[in-house]
């Protein structure tokens, strides 16, 4: 079963994956906002749809720098983790996959994930993700993961990285594209292109 926010960027990558699961006998489903991506996935492709009563919040106005995380983390994400937890944890329910593949941005899966004792992977369109920003930036991005796996999860399944599966986090791009400036985040990393 796979999730991803409802942005074509992120859609298109999970795709690739995904046609290539059902060429080998896999089969798979995706649990997305459909009146953002609906046209986009292809025929005969089982679709839970994640919008019937929550649509995704919009992504507001053009914000750069710093101001721009934030308002990623709070104006968009956070609350469509929320808005998409009830019908994907429904999705998962009915669909029992094996395993989930959970765009890191879309941390309803990740959180539904945990919650059912699922495996999953995740997915990260850009080698950006994975870096280590600054310590007040991440200290911030770790306090809004907590504060929101608190509001969804019992005790035990809050982790520092919510967004990052244990079992393996799959990055769109490739290893020599990270260079050796900044830090990386802790994971199980598979770099496999784009």
């Amino acid at each position: 079963l796979f999730t991803v926010l409802p942005l074509t960027g992120h859609l298109n990558p999970a795709l690739s994956l995904a046609g290539e699961l059902a060429a080998e006998g896999h089969e798979v489903a995706f649990a997305v906002h459909r009146e953002a991506l609906g046209s986009r996935m292809p025929p005969g492709i089982r679709v839970y749809p994640l919008d019937a009563e929550h649509r995704p919040p919009a992504l507001g106005e053009q914000a750069r720098g710093l101001e721009s995380v934030r308002l990623f983390f709070e104006d968009y994400m956070l609350p469509l983790t929320r808005q998409a937890l009830a019908p994907l944890e429904a999705a998962a329910r009915d669909f029992r996959p094996d395993v989930m593949a959970v765009d890191h941005q879309m941390l309803a899966g990740a959180l539904v994930a945990r919650k059912l004792g699922l495996p999953w992977v995740s997915l990260v369109t850009t080698s950006a993700s994975i870096i280590r920003l600054s310590p007040v930036l991440d200290a911030w991005v770790a306090e809004q993961y907590l504060a929101l796996q608190q509001d969804c999860l019992p005790p035990d399944l809050v982790v520092e990285r919510p967004d990052f599966s244990p079992h393996a986090v799959i990055v769109f791009s490739i290893e020599a594209l990270m260079g050796t400036a900044r830090d990386r985040i802790e994971a199980p990393y598979v770099f496999v292109g784009p």
